[in-house]
């Protein structure tokens, strides 16, 4: 038999009368009606019910619900309002420019899942140079790859570097590098591997990456890089089996400058110069002597590493360094 709803009675002694929901009839918001005290006014309204059966903002309950992405609110990786700060690639996070060799580039990524598994950046590059893009989670248990592309579409090919791999509680730091000669934008995307979390993103610039050897990009007359910088020559590698290491040359020098200035701290350390003047024969390599080790008439000061054999004319009598 259908009842006459005119004569059904609420009993409004409470605000969630017989059924512990609230009811508009006993003056509860229309949001709320027929909801639980505490129960989102829908799946996506960012709002739940509270214990006058009004609507109040969920965001900072300490629990991802009505249609939030993450909590608390106000950090990186969450808003004001509980929604992630996953950016889109129609919509990529700034993170500046490189303009020198040193330069580098960080920030925080959103709150990466499986419901939210990328975010994306980008940065200007305004000097050719190697781009090292690295990821470092800040979460136990999350896997996050990085990806670096060219161009205002982020999202799409080529992939210049690939991490290859996710962060993980052992190791929690990746990179990847590439050579660009290409000025202008590029975009990096971190994407969800497992778990989830967040991650630093950085983008630094350096003008070589070989390790204390020739890098293909450095200049022909700085080959190597150590440091991450081209220079002339690394090291004083023709040694001559004794403590002396005055007669020690470089076979990355040429002749008329043969030593590697390998002081730390020098104005021209990694470049190639004119050996100090020598004292004695032993600060001479191998088949040379010093014209400063001789009879007083013979000598010629400053002295200098010449070849056995070699005859010079100091203004006193000639004279055979022999």
């Amino acid at each position: 038999m259908l009842a006459d709803t005119a004569s059904i009675k609420v009993d409004c002694s409470g605000n969630a009368p017989s059924s512990n929901l609230c009811e508009t009839a006993c003056g509860a918001n229309a949001a709320c009606d027929d909801k639980a005290v505490g129960e989102c006014t829908s799946a996506t309204s960012l709002q739940k019910c509270d214990n006058s059966c009004s609507p109040v903002s969920s965001c900072g309950d300490g629990t991802v619900n009505c249609g939030e992405d993450c909590e608390p609110p106000n950090t990186a990786t969450c808003g004001a309002n509980c929604k992630s700060t996953c950016k889109s690639c129609a919509s990529p996070k700034t993170l500046g420019t490189l303009s020198n060799y040193g330069d580098a580039l960080s920030a925080a990524t959103c709150a990466i899942s499986s419901t939210m598994q990328d975010d994306i950046f980008k940065f200007t590059l305004n000097k050719p140079g190697y781009v090292v893009a690295t990821l470092t989670s800040t979460t136990a248990g999350i896997g996050i790859d990085g990806i670096a592309k060219k161009g205002t579409n982020y999202c799409s090919p080529p992939i210049l570097c690939n991490t290859d791999g996710s962060t993980s509680s052992s190791n929690p730091t990746i990179s990847c590098s590439f050579y660009a000669s290409s000025l202008g934008e590029y975009g990096y995307v971190a994407t969800w591997g497992y778990g989830s979390g967040s991650a630093i993103v950085t983008a630094a610039l350096y003008e070589c990456i070989a390790d204390n050897a020739v890098d293909a990009n450095c200049p022909a007359a700085k080959p190597y890089c150590t440091d991450n910088v081209c220079v002339q020559c690394l090291s004083n590698d023709l040694t001559y089996g004794d403590a002396n290491t005055n007669n020690d040359r470089s076979s990355q020098c040429p002749a008329a400058k043969p030593r590697c200035d390998t002081r730390a701290g020098s104005a021209t350390q990694y470049t190639c110069i004119v050996p100090e003047p020598c004292n004695t024969n032993t600060d001479c390599p191998s088949g040379q002597c010093c014209t400063a080790d001789l009879p007083a008439t013979f000598q010629l000061i400053p002295g200098e590493c010449v070849a056995s054999g070699s005859k010079r004319t100091p203004g006193q009598p000639s004279y055979l360094c022999a």
